[in-house]
């Protein structure tokens, strides 16, 4: 004799409920990242050659000024400055 547990009804609606508005928010999510991004495929991929950022520069010259910077600073360059000062610093292993 199998024994077979049955969902009750009240339980798929909500279920399909919860599939909807899931699916409303992701697509809503993914519509709000492409208006904020732009459109990839319209933007031409600009590689600097120089980095922006002096080998000789320091955390308290970048960082702790009210000026800004001269120029964008590139996500990765940035990082990868942090991350050198957080392992100087013996923050980051």
């Amino acid at each position: 004799m199998a024994y077979y547990k049955t969902i009750p009804t009240h339980s798929l609606d909500l279920l399909s409920i919860w599939t909807h508005m899931s699916n409303t928010a992701a697509i809503a999510w993914h519509e709000n990242r492409e208006r904020w991004t732009g459109d990839k495929s319209q933007q031409s991929r600009k590689i600097s050659k120089d980095q922006v950022i002096s080998w000789s520069t320091t955390y308290e010259e970048l960082l702790l000024t009210s000026e800004p910077f001269s120029q964008p600073i590139p996500l990765p360059e940035i990082v990868d400055f942090l991350v050198d000062i957080w392992h100087d610093d013996g923050l980051f292993d």
